[in-house]
């Protein structure tokens, strides 16, 4: 099973790690150790310290066979959990992609085809990823990514700037 994070309260590891080895066990499931497979992460191994709000890690010592501690965060069902630098980056490969594939369908040239690719192919891209992580992702970034998409989608669809109107009714 890939992209497992497991999500551990303070000094609950190798209990947790256990019990959840015994629940995929009932299911005839085995966790996959491969590497960055199976990362854990607890922001109460971040403590600040001080007025300078300086950082020590405090990761327990001792982790299970298998299991990596990460200092940033993990990946579930392809959205990422952890510190904000950590949920950015992931939101940024997505966005990159989808907007190299927007900018290939633009230039399609076809109403109906543009359509259909940006509908099925584009969107979901970064849909998905809002599902996941939307409150992780400031507005702002969110904005500039439609802005982008938008841009590409008007190119492809041969709707000048013009003529592309947003209505706001209460």
């Amino acid at each position: 099973m890939d992209d497992v994070g497991l999500f551990f309260p303070a000094g609950g590891l190798k209990k947790s790690w256990g019990a959840a080895v015994r629940d995929f066990a009932t299911f005839n499931l085995t966790l996959n150790l491969g590497k960055g497979k199976s990362l854990t992460f607890s922001p109460d191994w971040a403590k600040r310290y001080g007025k300078s709000n300086t950082v020590r890690w405090q990761c327990p010592e001792d982790p299970p066979n298998g299991l990596e501690l990460s200092r940033e965060g993990f990946i579930l069902g392809g959205g990422r959990i952890g510190t904000h630098e950590f949920e950015l980056q992931r939101f940024e490969e997505v966005k990159k992609d989808a907007v190299e594939l927007a900018e290939k369908v633009a230039e399609y040239r076809d109403p109906q085809g543009s359509w259909l690719l940006f509908r099925y192919c584009v969107f979901p891209k970064l849909s998905f990823l809002l599902k996941l992580m939307g409150d992780a992702i400031p507005a702002m970034v969110w904005a500039e990514a439609d802005d982008t998409l938008l841009s590409a989608f008007r190119k492809g669809m041969g709707i000048g700037h013009g003529e592309w109107t947003v209505q706001h009714t209460l």
